[in-house]
């Protein structure tokens, strides 16, 4: 996989481990997570796709108007709940930062407990669960530490 084209590649692998070769960065393992449906935004269609890295979880926000528009959407804020804990991440670019106490929550996660919210530019919030087969990814993905 592309790393400087995944968010518009129609064929990637969702929610299964793969190499991502990244010319500037390294090359890393990731698993890909989609929600298409439609979650409040003002479109016709609205999803979420994300890259979950050892380091970062990266998202491609996007809505549809009228059959023909795209629209990427920013997103510098982000609650990723994960069973009864909650996460609050911050970004720049819609690029969040891994820490070793989220990769350990991340990699402990259950099928159907996880979902990330973020607040739409009309104001409203939008919540997106996660996949049960990307959460099981993550145990690839973060691999427990020897101290851990």
């Amino acid at each position: 996989m592309d790393g400087a084209t995944w968010r518009f590649n129609d064929n990637l692998p969702w929610s299964v481990p793969v190499v991502v070769k990244d010319e500037f960065d390294r090359d890393y393992i990731a698993v890909f997570d989609r929600d298409y449906q439609k979650r409040n935004l003002n479109a016709d269609e609205s999803g979420l796709i994300s890259n979950w890295s050892e380091k970062w979880v990266w998202l491609h926000v996007y809505e549809i108007s009228s059959g023909t528009t795209y629209r990427t959407v920013g997103v510098n804020a982000v609650d990723l709940k994960i069973g009864d804990r909650i996460f609050h991440l911050t970004s720049a670019n819609n690029q969040f930062g891994i820490t070793d106490d989220l990769a350990q929550a991340l990699r402990n996660a259950e099928s159907g407990q996880v979902q990330i919210s973020f607040v739409d530019p009309q104001g409203k919030t939008v919540t997106h669960p996660i996949g049960g087969k990307t959460i099981e990814s993550w145990k690839t993905v973060y691999k427990a530490h020897p101290s851990q």
